[in-house]
């Protein structure tokens, strides 16, 4: 009975060794095991701490890029703006040099039309004029014929008498300057450059100022003396024409009617016959 009793003691204590010293493995081993789950969980902690920060930095960076994306955005939108606008001038331009050019076409052509009318105007106006001209050399040669050259003459004879301010006057003692003049008509037979003579006399052949000099011309009653107050040179070849003489009279001149005779070399040209009166204290 003592041997069972010793050996259940000794298989008690051998099972209390055995439960202690297992139980003290285990304690170690759950304490290596609570150290490397802290381990882990440290580890974890700071990658989640570093993913943590990896996400902001992301979404600090996703902020920046939304802004430029907005950025980016709104600068394409202007662009675009101004592409519409510089498209909507292009076309309106476009459409401007088109109303333009078919315009220009339309004008061209009128201008062309009206050119053409001018053209064939213009080709009847010469055959015209060198009808004229024939029909003036004909009249020419016929009057030639039919009348005298001493008896042509100038005509549209004009006498002017001014004071010393310019004014027109028929007063005999106001007259500063005589202005004569006269129109040698497109049938006139003389030709070339020739010195033509002014000489101003009275109804009976006195001479009215003081004569420059006096000449010998032919006339149609023969050669006469005249006494010559202007000369002047005329081409008688531009015909018709309107010329004459501008006169300042140094010598009084009297009251009375008076003659202005012009005169060439070879021939008489024509007369005018003008007057002036006396002044009176009433006008």
């Amino acid at each position: 009975m003592t041997g069972v009793v010793a050996g259940f003691l000794l298989l008690t204590l051998a099972g209390t060794f055995y439960y202690w010293d297992r139980s003290r493995d285990i304690a170690r081993e759950k304490v290596r095991v609570e150290q490397q789950a802290n381990a882990l969980l440290l580890g974890q902690s700071r990658d989640i701490d570093n993913l943590n920060k990896k996400i902001s930095a992301a979404g600090k960076e996703k902020t920046s890029l939304t802004t430029e994306v907005d950025q980016l955005n709104e600068s394409l939108d202007e662009r675009n703006s101004r592409l519409a606008a510089l498209n909507a001038n292009y076309r309106s331009a476009a459409s401007a040099l088109t109303r333009y050019k078919d315009s220009m076409q339309l004008e061209h052509s009128a201008w062309e039309d009206q050119t053409k009318k001018w053209t064939e105007e213009n080709l009847s106006f010469v055959n015209r004029n060198t009808a004229l001209d024939n029909e003036l050399t004909l009249l020419r040669d016929q009057i030639q014929k039919m009348v005298p050259a001493s008896v042509l003459t100038v005509d549209g004879f004009r006498v002017k008498a001014v004071k010393h301010n310019n004014k027109e006057t028929a007063k005999a003692k106001k007259v500063h300057t005589l202005m004569i003049s006269f129109q040698v008509p497109a049938y006139f037979t003389l030709s070339g450059s020739q010195e033509v003579y002014l000489s101003l006399t009275d109804l009976g052949g006195n001479s009215l100022l003081t004569p420059l000099r006096t000449v010998t011309v032919v006339t149609p009653d023969g050669e006469k003396l005249i006494p010559v107050h202007a000369v002047k040179t005329v081409d008688f070849n531009q015909k018709p024409q309107q010329t004459g003489f501008n006169l300042e009279t140094e010598d009084e001149i009297k009251p009375g009617l008076y003659r202005a005779s012009v005169y060439t070399q070879e021939g008489y040209l024509g007369a005018v016959e003008f007057g002036f009166r006396d002044s009176f204290w009433f006008f």
